[in-house]
């Protein structure tokens, strides 16, 4: 048997950009389908589209430079600095561990394993906006002053964003009031290939909040796909049932046709 290869795999997975719109009620509904949802009572927007086109883009990139001072050079250092990358995501995890209160009962060992780099680990990204000066992104604002500092010392004009400033800059884009602030380090498997599953577990999207994605890359300059989630264009907005408590997901078996299948690079 042949080891599973995920990075020669990534090697050869294509775009696909123009990927038709994919009709998830005519796919549920039909008898000969392999993908079902295991979650009753499923509704159906109004149609967003042909299959081959679109006014409403499927998703959009957005640069770390839209997202503080563009003289940092933060988008290119985080692009060509692997020791940077993974320090900055290691105190991402760590900041938000220490001040998760679920986890403040965990034993060291049990700590310890969900603090492991080749884990995944949730939280909430909420920001306070108080003025008092406490930061929560602790560790993350440290990174970031090391990284920075020469930059900044040389332009009194150029400030440092802490972690927390980052976090809301970010948190911005999934929604100013409606957002469930619900943040997930994923480290995906690497052993075997898996179906796909949803981001938006939940189906709902009070307000037009938005599911942001951040992609480390796992090398230098790196191009290719891989390092986002896959994306599927649903030719219908799918929702969840008026009731559906919006953190309990919603259950898929199965896949879309890889046709259908965006890897954003």
């Amino acid at each position: 048997e042949v080891p599973h290869d995920g990075k020669l795999l990534a090697s050869q997975q294509k775009p696909n950009m123009g990927a038709p719109r994919f009709d998830l009620e005519n796919e549920l509904t039909s008898s000969t389908s392999a993908l079902r949802c295991m979650t009753p009572g499923l509704q159906y927007g109004e149609s967003i589209g042909s299959e081959e086109s679109s006014s409403q883009p499927v998703f959009e990139y957005m640069s770390l430079d839209d997202l503080v001072d563009p003289r940092l050079g933060f988008s290119k250092k985080f692009n060509n600095d692997r020791e940077f990358r993974d320090n900055l995501r290691s105190a991402i995890r760590q900041d938000i561990f220490d001040t998760t209160p679920f986890y403040s009962n965990l034993s060291e060992k049990a700590a310890s394993i969900l603090l492991l780099p080749d884990s995944s680990l949730e939280g909430s990204w909420r920001i306070s906006t108080g003025q008092d000066g406490d930061i929560r992104m602790k560790r993350t604002t440290q990174v970031l002053h090391d990284a920075f500092q020469t930059v900044a010392a040389d332009d009194d004009d150029i400030q440092i964003p802490t972690g927390d400033d980052l976090f809301r800059a970010i948190g911005r884009l999934c929604g100013e009031t409606t957002a469930s602030t619900h943040f997930i380090d994923i480290f995906g498997v690497q052993d075997r290939s898996i179906n796909h599953s949803w981001h938006l577990d939940a189906g709902c999207s009070p307000g037009n909040c938005r599911t942001v994605l951040w992609g480390f890359p796992p090398e230098d300059n790196y191009n290719g796909c891989g390092v986002f989630s896959h994306i599927v264009p649903l030719s219908k907005e799918c929702l969840a049932p008026e009731d559906h408590n919006r953190m309990e997901p919603v259950l898929f078996d199965g896949t879309v046709p890889d046709e259908y299948i965006v890897r954003p690079i």
